[in-house]
């Protein structure tokens, strides 16, 4: 027990108050760091490295390390890497994360992070016997509805100030049958959004059942969620910072701001109104 406790006391070197964490073949490594001094002095060259060179106990063998942090890390030239990896991580063949941590924290070469992740993912091992579980879950499926019976709501914007002086698209699309509307206008308050759902929408197709937005101020605001009330329409809100959540009105934001772009050049891009009527029904 005495003798256990004793190498393993050893295998954890002092040097100048630094640990010395890794207990290796330091005549291999001292060989090894002979026949890469070239290498050894360009990294010594180098302000964010500091690369000492340390004599062992027992060995008084002189290995080079790097000290810029609080721990010792002996330098592995690139003929030892790979066999040095193949030792360590077959112990256990953890994950990658695991395995860069365990070298990154005990050893030392310029390329250390990249070479082991690599190697890590290419072990065959591991490829064989370790459960990868990649869920592919189908794609939801809403259920069908009346026409105009759910209405997807947002707002596009900033864009290009116009003679008019617009620079939003308040915009409302049908789940069922997808009939879009795009209203321009000047400003995004709580008021004009209601104003516009009212004029533009509800006057003309009917109270929807169910309305969903984001949660931006405007649809958050107690003058919108009153005029819902009032009308009895229920609103659902998307999942923040997931706009995906209210894909229908989305990805025909994708299709209307390419066709705008297309059909506007640089200098008449402050016209987009005038070609409005035309592309946000195509």
């Amino acid at each position: 027990m005495s003798n256990d406790f004793e190498i393993d006391a050893l295998s954890r070197i002092q040097i100048d108050s630094v640990t010395c964490p890794i207990s290796t073949e330091y005549h291999k490594t001292a060989e090894a760091q002979d026949r890469d001094s070239d290498n050894i002095k360009h990294l010594s060259k180098q302000s964010n490295l500091s690369i000492k060179q340390v004599t062992m106990p027992m060995t008084h063998l002189p290995i080079y390390c790097e000290a810029s942090t609080s721990t010792m890390r002996p330098y592995l030239p690139e003929e030892c890497r790979r066999e040095v990896f193949n030792a360590l991580h077959n112990i256990s063949h953890p994950v990658v994360r695991a395995t860069r941590k365990l070298f990154t924290g005990k050893l030392f070469w310029p390329s250390i992070q990249v070479d082991v992740d690599n190697w890590a993912k290419q072990c065959i091992q591991c490829q064989k016997f370790k459960v990868q579980r990649h869920t592919s879950s189908s794609l939801a499926s809403f259920p069908p509805t009346e026409r105009f019976e759910h209405l997807h709501v947002d707002i596009v914007g900033p864009l290009p100030t116009s003679p008019q002086g617009h620079r939003y698209l308040v915009t409302m699309i049908d789940r069922t049958t997808r009939w879009p509307e795009a209203i321009p206008t000047d400003d995004t308050s709580a008021e004009s959004v209601a104003k516009i759902i009212y004029e533009n929408w509800i006057t003309r197709f009917g109270s929807p059942k169910t309305i969903t937005t984001d949660q931006g101020r405007n649809f958050e605001s107690n003058l919108f969620l009153k005029l819902l009330q009032t009308m009895g329409i229920q609103k659902t809100r998307t999942t923040a910072y997931h706009p995906q959540s209210n894909g229908v009105v989305e990805r025909w934001h994708r299709t209307l701001k390419t066709e705008l772009k297309t059909r506007l050049s640089q200098h008449t891009s402050t016209k987009w109104i005038d070609k409005l009527p035309t592309e946000h029904c195509r």
